[in-house]
């Protein structure tokens, strides 16, 4: 019989996926441990220094709601959203991108990891809040699951969308219910392997959730990070490191 521990490690998720017709789809995702370690760090960065530097573009620039401190690249949330920073090195081969960033996710709120070719073709993958019937950050109305934190992966070729919304009560020991009362730490990962892009999300960088699955031809996309609110509190979203590994 399995222990709570291996139930809980291995429970049943939700998922969402909302195709570019409007169909849903169930699928099923499972916490697994965390993903095996990949030889070779093709990137990373740490953000231990004041200016963030060449390597890196930022569109929509906006001084007032950007800043490195503390070790750590501080986006502040906005509508319209500012500041959207992109690594300039482009990654022809297979890779496995993390980031780790902490941020009170209140109504409206949302925080990303981007894989981005260019306004009309990228994925993101990361945590929103939305109120009622409020706009969620791939741009369609959802009113079926509101009031609450919930991860997203989200596809965009040619201006139309396809996502996958996880419907779960729960990552790991942390309630996804309601909107955050503080700041709490997130990782999103997105894994490339040939054309196929996988997303996962942990609270701690061990358990990891599988969020799905995206194809994507073009493999001349940066990867990016960025902050955002729909009309919500500017809430800080304070990034801690981004690694790319083989």
């Amino acid at each position: 019989m399995a222990t709570p521990t291996q139930r809980s490690a291995f429970a049943a998720a939700l998922i969402v996926s909302i195709g570019l017709g409007g169909q849903i789809n169930t699928l099923s995702a499972q916490e697994n441990p965390a993903p095996p370690h990949r030889k070779g760090i093709l990137f990373e960065d740490r953000f231990e220094r004041s200016e963030l530097g060449m390597q890196y573009e930022v569109v929509n620039p906006d001084p007032n709601r950007f800043a490195m401190t503390g070790n750590k690249l501080l986006l502040v949330a906005s509508k319209p959203v500012k500041n959207f920073v992109l690594l300039n090195k482009i990654l022809p081969g297979d890779f496995v991108a993390t980031v780790q960033v902490t941020m009170q996710v209140a109504a409206g709120n949302f925080t990303s990891l981007y894989y981005y070719i260019d306004e009309n073709n990228f994925l993101s993958t990361g945590i929103t809040a939305a109120d009622n019937c409020h706009a969620v950050p791939w741009g369609n109305i959802d009113c079926s699951w509101s009031n609450r934190r919930q991860p997203y992966f989200s596809k965009v070729v040619g201006g139309e969308t396809n996502n996958i919304a996880m419907r779960i009560p729960s990552l790991a020991s942390r309630s996804l219910d309601g909107y955050a009362e503080k700041e709490e730490p997130w990782y999103f990962q997105l894994r490339r392997e040939g054309i196929k892009y996988t997303a996962q999300i942990s609270v701690d960088g061990v358990r990891w959730t599988d969020l799905g699955t995206h194809v994507v031809i073009p493999k001349h996309g940066r990867l990016g990070i960025k902050a955002g609110s729909r009309g919500g509190v500017e809430n800080a979203a304070e990034f801690g490191e981004l690694v790319v590994q083989e």
